[in-house]
This record gives structure tokens, C-alpha cells and sequence, in this order.
């Protein structure tokens, strides 16, 4: 059982104990998963598959959005997949809290176990007109369904500033 990945082009930032991506479709390819929450306890579950309530498995990463629109209909559903310790966890979806936004976590390769992870805090898109702090916007439409639901911060920025606001790209 492998835990859902998207993949996407950008770069790895860090400022201090935050971690952002820029998106760059010229960047490496950038690993990233992500956790729905569970219910009351704010715990991450990174789903790798769900069988639904007459048993049907689902998968892949269409998963998220049958998981936000099915879910509430079908609370015996379970989710299989991993804890942020990499632990494989088994859930009902009643116990997830299947509308809220998605914690976000980047790794250095697809292959890497989850506790490996770290959680994102921005997302960044390249604006060369831009050169105040960055613009607060919405998650791009070409974006997969998931990946725009990501619980992160959305900002337009010009590239160039993000150096003189501290964040490093981080070596690869």
C-alpha cells in the first residue's frame, strides 16, 4: 500500500521552520501529499485507498474529491493509509473531517515514508509584474481538485522578492 502523491514542477523554500513551494514548470518535480484530519483529535491520515460501503475499492487521486462529495453519504466507508508516524491506519470516514482543507506535505522523492514529510505553508505563483509583498489569490483552475483545496497560503510574487523575504531554496 502506497500513501496518494501529486506531483508537481517547483521549488522547495524554507524560512526559518516554514516550508513553501513556487510553482516552476522549468523546477524538478516535487513530491507532495496530502492528510485529511481527524475528527477532534487534529490528527493526519495520508489515504492510499477507501473501500466504499458495498466494498468497492477506490483509488487514486480522484480519491479526495469522491471522499468530499460521497462521504457524508456513505459514513461506514474506510480509509486506508498511513498516521504522520507512517503507521498504517485504518478509518471510517465519519471519523474524518471530510470538508475541511487539506493539510499539505512535501518530501525530496515520491518514495520517501510519510513521517518524512514536511507541511507547507505557502504556495507560491510566479508574477514577474509583481514586486510588492506578495498577493493574496486563489488556487490556479489548472490545478488538480485537490491540490486547490490544500490548506496553504495562495500568494502571486515576484520570484526575485521571495530572497529579500528570507526564504532559501533548499538544496536538492
Amino acid at each position: 500500500m502506497q500513501p496518494l502523491t501529486h506531483r508537481v514542477n517547483g521549488q522547495h523554500l524554507v524560512r526559518g521552520e516554514d516550508h513553501a513551494l513556487l510553482l516552476d514548470q522549468n523546477a524538478p518535480e516535487q513530491p507532495l501529499r496530502l492528510a485529511f484530519i481527524v475528527l477532534g483529535a487534529e490528527r493526519h491520515v495520508f489515504p492510499a485507498l477507501a473501500l466504499d460501503d458495498w466494498g468497492r475499492e477506490r483509488k487514486g487521486l480522484g480519491l479526495y474529491r469522491w471522499i468530499y462529495e460521497e462521504g457524508p453519504l456513505l459514513p461506514r466507508s474506510e480509509v486506508f493509509g498511513f498516521t504522520a508516524d507512517g503507521d498504517q491506519t485504518q478509518i471510517f470516514l465519519r471519523d474524518l473531517e471530510v470538508s475541511f482543507s487539506y493539510p499539505c506535505y512535501i518530501y525530496r522523492e515520491a518514495r520517501e515514508p510519510v513521517e518524512n514529510g514536511q507541511l507547507l505553508s505557502a504556495i507560491f505563483i510566479a508574477g514577474a509584474n509583481h514586486h510588492d509583498s506578495p498577493l493574496k489569490i486563489e488556487p490556479p483552475s489548472d490545478l488538480p481538485w485537490a491540490l486547490r483545496r490544500a490548506a496553504v497560503r495562495w500568494r502571486r510574487v515576484n520570484p526575485q522578492a521571495l530572497a529579500e523575504a528570507g526564504w532559501e531554496r533548499l538544496n536538492e
